[in-house]
């Protein structure tokens, strides 16, 4: 049986840059189609992470009770205070699972990068956050 997972290899940059045309080419080639050119040029977002469902006073909502005075208290309110448990619930999954494919990609596009590159530039990138920023 064959592979039917295609496999792409990207040459090592080589430290002075000698080859860097043909190593550019290839890396973006790659990066294409394995479906990274986002990360690489810094054009994906960073998908928002829900507020913890654990955090004091979430998904409270908007208060109905006015205090002794009548003045009306700032309602105590998130943004998901429209949403039932069970809607917020799979909100949050969804937003996890959209951040969590983001964290997978962006491994997948560092380690494309990592691999590529001699050590002494690695050294350089490695503390940037993304990879396009690296």
């Amino acid at each position: 049986m064959s592979d039917t997972k295609t496999r792409y290899s990207v040459p090592k940059l080589i430290s002075n840059g000698s080859n860097w045309v043909v190593y550019k080419d290839k890396f973006l080639a790659v990066s294409g189609a394995k479906v990274l050119t986002r990360f690489i040029d810094g054009t994906v977002r960073k998908p928002p992470r829900p507020i913890p469902f654990t955090c004091v006073n979430l998904h409270i909502p908007p208060s109905t009770t006015t205090p002794a005075g009548g003045a009306s208290p700032p309602p105590m309110t998130d943004m998901y205070s429209h949403l039932d448990d069970d809607m917020y619930f799979k909100f949050a999954e969804t937003v996890d699972k959209n951040y969590d494919a983001w964290v997978q990609k962006e491994a997948d596009a560092r380690a494309l990068l990592y691999e590529s590159i001699p050590d002494d530039v690695y050294i350089n990138v490695r503390s940037q956050p993304t990879t396009a920023e690296a």
